[in-house]
């Protein structure tokens, strides 16, 4: 049998393209997305959504074929999973071309119609989704007025990543403003196809376990499980069990940690991560921690920057800490584990493999060139669109999920958390905590 994915000796050693024809697998945090979604009878949410309005003239079939052209460019946005002898893969369609449904609610107030278009496109989101049938990726809009609508783009987890999102919505609005000039469009010819990068993954897994699983399972052998602390709170409230929290660091003291960057010559994700293990530390009562770093796995991977698919994957970091350490000797500690953790990454295998690895404790870091922008304005030759975000909820399924980010407006952090597990004075007093954590040691 001729391997689908052959490495070329020649290249620099950049994932290439598979064999046309292929079974296209799923990745190892593919798979255990579907073992998930099994149990509900392969149904999935949609857990990656933006949701924009839009002020100015919209050309419905302009923004049609944009949607159009954005399936044809990746392939991830025409996939399904279907099952073959009891295997499931990943399935892309041809067909290219969804309609575009439009739900036009002109005929109530117009604070009626946002109300309803906001209600309505949560419910789009939280749709459950066969993964055989899909599809995987939609988008519906919605009129409120003249010159006035809101427009949903909703994924599927098993097909996208949260990079994914900033990607569709930055390459549609490209497209979009080509087709409003009347020029043909044109991106940049992506290297390689989200499923190219499956089959090479398959194709790579041994060669991986050969030269890594000796590292990982040295390296996290007699690793205690860390889990958060919850309150055990059981909440009645509207809207679900499911909130978030933001703390601003703000302008003084962001200048101060980025300062500290630069003086130790690491990235600012590894400072703000240093200060995080000592925060949680100090709350869980550990000395040995594993921290799960979730990357957007395109980091030296340049043919995967502009590929729409689950691509992230967290890098898993042990870092043991004591009370007389000061934060020059955590962040040394941190960037040394995450190095050598960063050369032995393991692609989303290592849950399958190390029981060891399993923690509650996640780090996320939002890259800033992908930070989603509060507004922005699209120039056109007859009109001028002005595109904000407006708030949506998606699932995410974890009890208490960190993301930090770096802005002009400084660091800052946004937990989401369940409310039937985490009181919202618990994380006040994180947050405050973490900020004067980071006061008392810069």
């Amino acid at each position: 049998m001729e391997p689908c994915f052959q490495p070329d000796p020649t290249s620099d050693g950049r994932i290439g393209r598979r064999v046309p024809g292929c079974p296209i697998p799923l990745t190892a945090v593919q798979l255990r997305m579907w073992k998930q979604a099994i149990e509900r009878g392969r149904l999935s949410g949609r857990m990656c959504a933006t949701a924009v309005s839009i002020s100015g003239s919209l050309e419905m079939e302009l923004m049609q074929q944009s949607l159009d052209a954005i399936r044809r460019r990746h392939e991830s946005l025409r996939t399904r999973i279907t099952v073959a002898d009891g295997i499931p893969h990943q399935w892309v369609d041809d067909v290219a071309t969804v309609p575009l449904e439009v739900i036009n609610l002109e005929e109530r107030s117009r604070t009626d119609a946002s109300v309803d278009a906001m209600r309505l496109a949560q419910e789009f989101i939280d749709t459950q989704i066969d993964l055989s049938a899909g599809p995987l990726f939609d988008a519906m809009l919605f009129r409120i007025a003249d010159g006035e609508h809101v427009l949903v783009l909703a994924l599927d987890h098993m097909v996208s990543d949260a990079i994914s999102c900033e990607i569709l919505t930055r390459e549609l609005w490209a497209l979009y403003a080509q087709a409003v000039r009347g020029v043909e469009f044109s991106l940049p010819e992506l290297p390689i196809q989200f499923a190219d990068y499956a089959v090479w993954l398959s194709a790579t897994y041994q060669d991986w376990r050969e030269k890594h699983e000796s590292y990982w399972r040295t390296r996290l052998r007699g690793a205690q499980y860390l889990e958060i602390p919850g309150d055990d709170v059981v909440t009645t409230k509207e809207g679900g069990d499911r909130a978030m929290m933001y703390f601003p660091f703000g302008s003084l003291l962001s200048t101060k940690l980025r300062r500290l960057a630069e003086r130790e010559k690491i990235m600012i994700p590894l400072v703000v991560l240093a200060l995080y293990v000592i925060a949680i530390s100090r709350w869980c009562k550990a000395r040995d921690i594993v921290v799960a770093f979730e990357t957007h796995g395109r980091h030296g991977r340049p043919e995967l920057a502009n590929v729409i698919g689950y691509v992230a994957a967290p890098v898993y970091l042990r870092i043991e800490i004591s009370k007389e350490d000061d934060l020059q000797t955590v962040i040394k500690r941190v960037s040394s584990e995450f190095q050598a953790a960063y050369r032995h990454r393991d692609f989303g295998y290592l849950p399958d493999l190390i029981s060891e690895c399993a923690t509650d404790c996640r780090f996320n870091w939002l890259p800033t060139d992908y930070n989603p922008r509060p507004a922005r304005t699209l120039s056109k030759t007859r009109d001028v669109l002005e595109i904000r975000r407006v708030p949506v909820r998606y699932v995410r399924p974890a009890r208490f999920l960190p993301v930090f980010f770096d802005s002009p407006a400084g660091i800052g952090l946004t937990i989401y958390f369940r409310r039937d597990i985490f009181a919202a004075g618990t994380l006040e007093r994180f947050g405050r905590n973490l900020r004067m954590c980071a006061q008392e040691l810069t």
